[in-house]
């Protein structure tokens, strides 16, 4: 558990240092973004297909304990490096080595069994990470030639809603997955966390979509709940989503508008002439 812990501080440090050295507040909503682009890809390796398992010891379940360190790996550490990366335009070979960094520390948990791969490969990682910086770089480079000017809409929707997916992903499970105030069941899967996992992981892509979708098209905030919860009473009379109490319940509506507001907020930080000044 220490070993994740010093991981985040040092990514949450390094998040600040490049936001503050750039005075940049689009920043923010941008690492959340790099952060929300490697969830799909996360979501089948290590939820459909069982690629790997991470042991922070903070919970009995295996795979709670995984999206755990997921969070710590992918949600914190390797889009801190990316954002550090894009934001500073660092020349290729930075990307080698920074993923050199990030295999060394993935060879050392392994050492430490605290990262476990079944089928996932240590050059796998040093492959796939200097294309997401690569991305990153590029992605960053295009959306800030439009500083003085309106992005396209297309632009600002993506780095929206991949920011909406990883916000959303982890307030879920910090506020309510992780204690099972709510939970889907597909019958997939015999263990019941994994189980709500695939299919929380894609409502959480529908249920991101429509809500940047609604914000975006600036349709009225009393509309916008009322759509998302028609989403959910879906699942919900499907037999899908279920609820262990009435407060439950409430703490994932209270949820879904903060989420709204969140969202609005990223929209004004990306957006000129809000775009500038942390």
């Amino acid at each position: 558990m220490i070993w994740y812990l010093i991981l985040s501080v040092i990514s949450i440090l390094l998040i600040i240092y490049t936001i503050r050295k750039h005075n940049d507040r689009r920043l923010l909503p941008f690492f959340l973004a790099l952060a929300g682009i490697i969830h799909p890809f996360e979501t089948i390796i290590l939820v459909y297909l069982d690629a790997y398992h991470y042991t922070l010891g903070l919970f009995q379940n295996i795979y709670k304990d995984s999206v755990a360190g997921n969070f710590v790996s992918n949600l914190l550490a390797v889009p801190a490096a990316s954002l550090f990366i894009a934001a500073n335009q660092l020349k290729t070979r930075w990307f080698w080595v920074i993923s050199g960094i990030f295999v060394l520390i993935e060879i050392l948990f392994i050492h430490l069994d605290i990262f476990i791969p079944l089928w996932w490969k240590t050059y796998y990682t040093a492959i796939l990470l200097p294309i997401h910086f690569f991305i990153g770089k590029k992605l960053w480079q295009f959306f800030c030639s439009y500083k003085y000017n309106e992005p396209p809409k297309w632009l600002l929707f993506f780095i929206l809603y991949f920011a909406c997916v990883s916000t959303l992903g982890a307030l879920n499970f910090t506020l309510l997955g992780a204690y099972d105030l709510f939970h889907f069941q597909a019958g997939l899967y015999q263990d019941n966390f994994r189980d709500h996992l695939s299919v929380s992981i894609p409502h959480l892509f529908i249920f991101s979509f429509l809500l940047c979708k609604c914000i975006t098209l600036k349709i009225p905030v009393g509309f916008t709940i009322l759509i998302l919860l028609i989403i959910d009473i879906i699942f919900m009379n499907t037999n899908t989503l279920h609820f262990t109490s009435l407060l439950a319940f409430a703490t994932y509506i209270v949820l879904r508008i903060i989420m709204i507001w969140i969202v609005h907020l990223f929209l004004y930080f990306l957006t000129p002439p809000y775009n500038n000044h942390v």
